[in-house]
């Protein structure tokens, strides 16, 4: 078991929000990192266009309500609600309400 305290991850600030990486971790061919992140009040991340990575994304809403272009399909998620965004898919994603959306996020990179 690994255990990784939030106080010691890796934390990135975005503008209102952050994100926090905990646990990496090879096994099966695959490098797994787990996080949260919170997006505050009218933050979105890229902040402009789209973002893509080399990785498959799995998230899940905690708490807050979260607005999502993943290729064409533009969704709203929810607290209890999963996504997943596969790996070099175009995507964004912003909190557009008044309170900040918490969420849990994994990515899973093959290792070629």
């Amino acid at each position: 078991m690994i255990i990784i305290n939030s106080k010691d991850a890796k934390v990135t600030e975005f503008r209102n929000g952050s994100l926090i990486a905990g646990i990496i971790n090879k096994a099966q061919d695959s490098e797994v990192t787990i996080g949260s992140a919170v997006f505050g009040p009218n933050s979105r991340v890229p902040e402009e266009g789209f973002g893509v990575h080399d990785f498959d994304e799995y998230s899940f809403i905690i708490d807050g309500e979260l607005e999502a272009q993943i290729e064409d399909q533009h969704v709203t998620l929810g607290p209890e609600q999963f996504s997943y965004i596969a790996e070099g898919e175009k995507h964004w994603s912003m909190n557009k309400t008044d309170k900040d959306c918490k969420l849990v996020w994994v990515s899973v990179k093959k290792i070629k």
